[in-house]
């Protein structure tokens, strides 16, 4: 394979495809849920984010920012998501140092979660779901598997 089509991955926006749209960074992500407010304090209470001010829209909602993203939370029908933990469906992921302090703490507040160890990348993986809207949530060591950019789609 050819060297050249590997490239580590580096802060910055500089790695974008050539002629792609110019932008600079993720901005938020955005979930409609039956009930924001719910939600919103899982989010706050047990992932960290705090509240902040969202414009006069003429619909629901609050936002929440940490960790350099905001994730809005609109008033709305929840997707429908599988009951079960199933690590190959929509989810956000987080970064973590510390995942047997983040097992200890969920073992603490009874919430249910799935443990994936992929041995070979020293990759560990924590599922689990707000319990309000059904949102899983994964929080691991990805870095421990950098990007590599390997081809064009």
């Amino acid at each position: 394979m050819n060297p050249l089509l590997f490239e580590k991955q580096k802060n910055g926006f500089e790695h974008a495809k050539k002629g792609a749209l110019s932008i600079r960074s993720l901005n938020h992500v955005s979930f409609s849920v039956p009930e924001p407010v719910k939600t919103g304090r899982f989010f706050c209470d047990i992932l960290g984010f705090r509240v902040v001010r969202r414009p006069n829209f003429n619909f629901d909602g609050i936002w929440l920012y940490s960790y350099g993203i905001q994730i809005h939370l609109i008033q709305g029908t929840a997707l429908e998501r599988p009951g079960t933990l199933k690590p190959n469906t929509d989810h956000i992921s987080f970064q973590a140092d510390d995942l047997s302090s983040i097992q200890n703490k969920l073992d603490a507040l009874d919430i249910p979660y799935l443990c994936e160890f992929h041995e070979a990348e020293k990759l560990l993986q924590l599922f689990f779901k707000e319990p309000h809207s059904g949102i899983m949530i994964e929080i691991c060591n990805c870095e421990v598997f950098p990007v590599e950019y390997i081809d064009e789609l």
